[in-house]
């Protein structure tokens, strides 16, 4: 079995998978193409030829940035990241239940000290700017660079205090280490769909605070362009400022979140012993 998920740019929420499922069930995978996995990601559409392949397992994906799949009999679906996928595919409401990055906590040690950052900022990939950076740095908030190493990330959401967040996945592993979060939004490349299905999974509302889009310095000395760019590096300031005051951070649940993990566990061990005994219904049905 060959472990699946979007690698064409790196991004900690993709990323996530290879840290996440070699730890948890190692013995699954040996690189058998003639069946892959889905785990950690927004992968349940048209556009990365899942379909054309034998067989697909799917551990916690998602729907969204495209076309639905069209199930047959190649599908084994164990569960979805959220209610709204479930609804998407018209299936069972059992097999809703989180993203499986929540599982993440249980490789991550709590740290030894406090938070070494009172808020700390996780923009999404599109939007992995040296200029947000450098406002960042401007008014005192640690950046998190969503493409770095995995270990690095989780680290830095672990010592922080509250994350700001544009990545979906750093809320869900802020949340997943009861560090409070605040969603934030700079432009609407960012998927709604992905964000209301995680969040009812685990009983929050998706309500992201905008912020400006920035803009790198241009290369020459176009003297509008710069004046347009140290302008809205002014407002993107003034907003973060604005945010840190006023901003009401979110946790979920944590006995939900608790109840979630059991659910998650015990999906992946009826695969374990599928996977062991060598048996996959070729229907898409509840495991």
């Amino acid at each position: 079995m060959k472990l699946f998920y979007w690698s064409t740019i790196r991004n900690f929420g993709d990323l996530l998978n290879a840290w996440l499922w070699h730890r948890l069930i190692p013995e699954c995978f040996d690189d058998d193409p003639s069946t892959v996995f889905l785990g950690i990601g927004t992968i349940l559409n048209q556009n990365h030829g899942i379909e054309r392949l034998p067989r697909k397992v799917v551990m916690g994906s998602g729907v969204g940035y495209g076309r639905l799949p069209v199930l047959d009999s190649s599908w084994q679906i164990y569960c979805l990241r959220g209610p709204r996928s479930v609804r998407a595919l018209g299936l069972s409401p059992d097999l809703a239940i989180t993203d499986p990055g929540l599982l993440v906590r249980r490789f991550v040690s709590a740290p030894e000290r406090g938070p070494r950052f009172k808020f700390a900022f996780m923009p999404h990939f599109y939007h992995n700017l040296d200029a947000w950076r450098c406002v960042c740095a401007d008014v005192g908030i640690a950046y998190i660079n969503p493409q770095e190493e995995v270990e690095t990330v989780i680290a830095q959401i672990r010592d922080c205090e509250v994350l700001l967040t544009e990545a979906m996945h750093g809320a869900i592993i802020s949340d997943a280490l009861s560090r409070p979060w605040v969603p934030v939004r700079i432009d609407d490349r960012i998927l709604d769909f992905k964000w209301l299905d995680w969040c009812e999974s685990v009983g929050l509302t998706y309500q992201p605070h905008p912020l400006p889009r920035l803009f790198e310095l241009p290369q020459d000395n176009d003297f509008v362009l710069r004046q347009h760019t140290r302008v809205t590096r002014f407002i993107a300031r003034q907003a973060l400022r604005r945010l840190v005051r006023q901003a009401k951070p979110v946790l979920s649940d944590r006995k939900r979140l608790d109840e979630l993990e059991v659910c998650l566990l015990d999906r992946i061990e009826r695969f374990r012993e599928d996977c062991v005994a060598g048996r996959f219904q070729r229907t898409a049905c509840v495991a």
